[in-house]
This record gives structure tokens, sequence and C-alpha cells, in this order.
């Protein structure tokens, strides 16, 4: 069973880097929770698998994309191309608030990437483990407040 911190170590080792730079303790953190299944607080080897193809993908296409920008980083024009690519869909004042939070220099480095949407993707699945089966096509979702505060704050 593995931890956050095993979890950055296989990363590290499996070349899952951008330049020579890491995600970090947290990122692995945040990865672990999005893909912790059974949410026993490690990961088995399927989750692993599970967790390597989802940062292979995203790393994937940070460094397509982004990565050749000078500094290499994701602009706020290119943030939200890719969470409309990533079916969320945000408005101004949240966009604005992910912007501030986890920019740096200018745009969104690799670290921050990841962190941010495997951040969102946490509580979408958080917000749709909470669905309700309303005779609509609509999206309905019912939280207690303690629901809502684990899942605003990760």
């Amino acid at each position: 069973m593995l931890r956050a911190e095993d979890v950055l170590a296989k990363l590290n080792s499996g070349g899952y880097t951008v330049r020579g730079k890491s995600l970090t303790l947290k990122t692995a953190h945040l990865l672990l929770i999005f893909m912790d299944a059974d949410k026993s607080g490690d990961l088995d080897v399927v989750e692993l698998f599970k967790l390597e193809h989802y940062v292979a993908v995203v790393r994937r296409e940070y460094v397509e994309s982004y990565e050749s920008s000078n500094p290499p980083s994701v602009t706020q024009t290119q943030m939200k191309r890719a969470l409309a690519a990533h079916d969320f869909d945000l408005d101004e004042e949240t966009l604005k608030f992910l912007w501030l939070e986890y920019r740096s220099q200018g745009g969104i480095e690799y670290n921050n990437y990841v962190a941010a949407l495997t951040r969102l993707h946490i509580l979408k699945d958080r917000f749709q483990a909470h669905l309700l089966n309303l005779p609509c096509d609509c999206q309905v979702a019912r939280f207690s407040f303690k629901q809502f505060m684990k899942s605003a704050i990760i």
C-alpha cells in the first residue's frame, strides 16, 4: 500500500517530471485522494496504475501544449480552454479565484496545473456522488453542511 510520499517517489522515478521539476508532496496527496477509490488512505496496485495513467495524460497535455512557451507555463486564456476540454464549466469568479490560487510568474506551472485539475476532479466526483435522482435533465445534489465543507476544503 502506498502513501503520498511513496506515490511521489514512484512518479519521480517514473519520469513524471517536466524540465527536471517534479510534483510536490501536496500535489501527490491530492492525486492520492483522487485515485483512492476505497477511501483507505493509501493506494493499491490498480489505483496506482490509474494514477500513473492520469498523470501521464495530464503531463503529456502540459508538455505538448504549454511547455514550449517562455517561461513554460499556462496562460489564463489557455487555462480556460484546458478546463473546458476537461468538461469544467466554471463561472468567471471561480476562474479568477483558481487563477489567483495557482498562478506564479505570469502563468500556471506544471505542478500547479496538475494540482488544479486534480482538485477540480475531486470536487466534481464528490458532487456527482451526491446527485439526486430527479425526473428532469438536471444535475442537483444534496449535501449536508459537513459534506460540503469536506469537499470544499480538500
